[in-house]
């Protein structure tokens, strides 16, 4: 069955791995013989070394996977790591906070479940064991 072809199968596992947004995963056709197939690779790193900016680098690395993808001898060509994401900075008025009571480990708890989630417990409910997690509201863990 042609549907069947390990790389239609890799084709089709990619295109499904790709919607999920919480990991990077790849799909690989193994060689017959351990070590001596093309699956190990390569890598390579960008440096800015002219000093040019996080856009300009940003801007090189996909003008140079955009390269890499036309090149017949080199398959499935990806950058290594997750994609940028937003960061916030956070001023915290440590004099403050200590006259409060609050560590940095208050602080930062806080923030970690109100944006993220915390893992508090486990309980009974009806004969099964379900756990609770306290999270903020989605539009506020949304832009926070």
């Amino acid at each position: 069955n042609e549907s069947q072809d390990v790389t239609d199968v890799i084709g089709r596992a990619f295109g499904f791995f790709a919607s999920v947004k919480e990991a990077m995963i790849f799909a690989f056709n193994l060689p017959p013989i351990p070590e001596l197939g093309t699956a190990t690779g390569f890598n390579l790193y960008l440096q800015d070394r002219g000093n040019l900016g996080h856009q300009a680098l940003l801007d090189a690395r996909n003008q140079l996977l955009g390269m890499a993808s036309q090149n017949p001898m080199l398959q499935q060509v990806r950058p290594n790591g997750l994609e940028d994401a937003p960061q916030l900075k956070v001023d915290v008025d440590y004099e403050k906070a200590t006259a409060l009571g609050l560590t940095i480990e208050n602080i930062n708890n806080t923030l970690s479940a109100a944006w993220g989630s915390s893992y508090i417990n486990d309980f009974i409910d009806r004969g099964r064991v379900k756990r609770v997690y306290l999270q903020g509201e989605a539009d506020a863990r949304m832009l926070p």
